[in-house]
């Protein structure tokens, strides 16, 4: 992988972080680090939007329901959507495979996080020192530069020598496997993405008749052929009529509320 590539790839790991100081959480977390997007910007870089954005949903998938109990993270999407992603693309590497090796980095990743946290708990409270000093120069150190530089040692360097030294070694690496072993890693990987949508379904699904919009949405695309946007259509007019009546039932109960009310007050 050319060093180009892997100087912007690796930079937008650094930047698919919560702690990245331009936008914070909602830009880093809830927009660069997911790995669909991900998927279509290494796809971009390196030539293949396809593949990246085929690799890139198969991890979105499998994190479908993802989250972060008290601040504290089980695996970085940033290394997933990134490093990952880009390896998988110059290597050739199935879904499946990308899944069961990206998984693997991802956990060990995340204990870069306590490093970052730890260094930004230091560098916040001499920002504020320095806001009672008035030093402008140190807010801008301690705002900026310190979690800068802890993001590029954490992030940006271990995701550039993954890239720029590790595609010709997984790609050796998976040359010599067994191919029992690779389809293994295949099947393991494939059905992750499964995993990932019924642990959305039990976070969406608060009683059992939810499960028809399910069903519903399973037969447009599975037996009737429609596409997956075409799905999408159908789910979005189910919503829309589903949220009206919903809606239109809240406020006749909120009349009737307010109705009796004024009754009892009369009597």
């Amino acid at each position: 992988m050319n060093i180009f590539a892997c100087c912007i790839i690796s930079f937008c790991c650094m930047a698919a972080h919560y702690f990245f100081p331009l936008y914070g959480y909602t830009g880093g977390n809830y927009i660069l680090a997911k790995p669909l997007v991900g998927g279509l910007i290494c796809g971009i870089l390196l030539g293949d939007v396809a593949t990246g954005l085929s690799i890139g949903c198969a991890i979105q998938l499998t994190y479908l329901s993802y989250m972060t109990i008290g601040g504290a993270a089980t695996v970085d999407q940033g290394f997933l959507a990134y490093p990952i992603t880009a390896i998988a693309i110059t290597t050739r590497m199935d879904a499946g495979s990308a899944i069961a090796l990206g998984t693997a980095v991802a956990i060990i990743a995340a204990y870069g996080n306590s490093l970052l946290r730890t260094i930004n708990l230091f560098a916040n409270n001499r920002y504020q020192a320095a806001i009672a000093e008035g030093d402008k120069k140190k807010q801008d150190f301690f705002y900026f530069g310190l979690p800068l530089t802890a993001l590029f040692v954490v992030r940006f360097i271990p995701a550039f020598l993954m890239m720029y030294f590790g595609s010709d070694y997984v790609a050796n690496l998976l040359n010599v496997m067994p191919e029992k072993l690779l389809a293994g890693m295949s099947k393991f990987g494939n059905f992750m993405p499964a995993i990932g949508i019924a642990l959305l379904m039990k976070f969406l699904i608060r009683e059992n008749w939810y499960l028809a919009f399910f069903v519903f949405g399973f037969a447009l695309y599975a037996y009737l052929g429609m596409s997956v946007l075409g799905s999408v259509v159908f789910a979005l007019v189910i919503a829309i009529l589903y949220y009206q009546i919903i809606a239109e039932k809240g406020v006749k109960a909120a009349v009737a509320k307010t109705a009796n009310s004024d009754e009892e007050e009369v009597l």
